[in-house]
């Protein structure tokens, strides 16, 4: 299935200028989210080690600690400053179903991606 540009909003990281990739569904999700938390246009984003791969990526509405990495639809993104560089170049969508729904990472090269969605892990050269 090929995704058209226009389904795809990119968040760029405010560091480094990599850019971090929300799709429309997830950009709606962030701001749902955040508007039930009661903290409208702020979202934060981390990664927490272990799971099926190296990271698994958490997304809880409002800011609670940690650098601006990206803006979008008046969402405001924020993350550890130290997880940056792991942050970068993520594609990030949002699914929902009957068992509820979820944010997934969108495999693409250069990574690894758990069958759940939520975990992945950078191909490093040694």
């Amino acid at each position: 299935m090929m995704i058209q540009h226009s389904q795809l909003r990119t968040l760029r990281i405010m560091i480094r200028g990599q850019g971090l990739v929300f799709s429309n569904t997830a950009v709606a999700e962030l701001t749902r989210q955040a508007a039930i938390g009661g903290t409208p246009g702020l979202t934060h984003i981390d990664l927490v080690h272990g799971g099926c791969e190296e990271f698994t990526i958490r997304l809880k509405p409002g800011h609670l600690f940690g650098v601006p990495v990206a803006r979008l639809d008046g969402i405001t993104v924020y993350a550890p400053a130290s997880q940056v560089t792991n942050l970068a170049g993520l594609n990030i969508d949002y699914q929902d179903d009957l068992d509820g729904g979820s944010f997934r990472i969108i495999q693409k090269q250069g990574m690894r991606c758990c069958a759940c969605g939520s975990a992945f892990s950078w191909l490093r050269n040694n």
